[in-house]
């Protein structure tokens, strides 16, 4: 693989909710690429 690309779309009910859905995606594809270098 040469590229990715990641569109991250948050999910919750409440501004708390959205914030933390998007945090745990950006550790997650942080992992990810890690593992793919």
């Amino acid at each position: 693989m040469t590229d990715l690309s990641v569109r991250l779309l948050p999910i919750g009910g409440n501004r708390d909710a959205l914030v933390a859905s998007k945090r745990r995606t950006r550790e997650m594809i942080a992992s990810l690429a890690t593992e793919l270098r």
